[in-house]
């Protein structure tokens, strides 16, 4: 089976954000793994966070490329149990790069505050 992606993705500086002078706090990250799979990231920095913009971007590009470098784990995923897994392994990964991040900022975690929201999609898994 054969599947062609076709994207569009942005992440623009909202209205309140330049009326402030703060930065675009949203990041998205994304690849196609093989022919068939999609895998992709959105992020939304918290906007009481000073560095959310380089947390939100951070984690977005470590979750996504956490996911492609286990591309063979994901053909094994068979059970809802094994993809929650899989995500958490994930997500703490994510979050050991973004605190690593911040110490050597040499600030606190929480300035590099974001969501994440994580998507795998494949025409796999039943």
């Amino acid at each position: 089976m054969s599947t062609e992606w076709k994207v569009a993705a942005a992440s623009v500086q909202g209205m309140s954000h330049i009326k402030r002078t703060q930065p675009c706090q949203d990041a998205h990250h994304w690849v196609v793994l093989g022919e068939t799979t999609f895998v992709a990231a959105v992020a939304d920095g918290a906007g009481s966070a000073s560095l959310s913009e380089v947390g939100s971007s951070l984690a977005v590009e470590t979750a996504v490329e956490a996911i492609a470098d286990r591309e063979e784990r994901l053909k094994n995923l068979q059970t809802e149990a094994q993809w929650l897994d899989f995500f958490h392994d994930v997500y703490e990964l994510t979050l050991k790069i973004l605190e690593t991040q911040a110490d050597e900022m040499t600030v606190d975690k929480r300035e590099l505050s974001t969501t994440l929201i994580l998507t795998v999609a494949t025409p796999d898994f039943r």
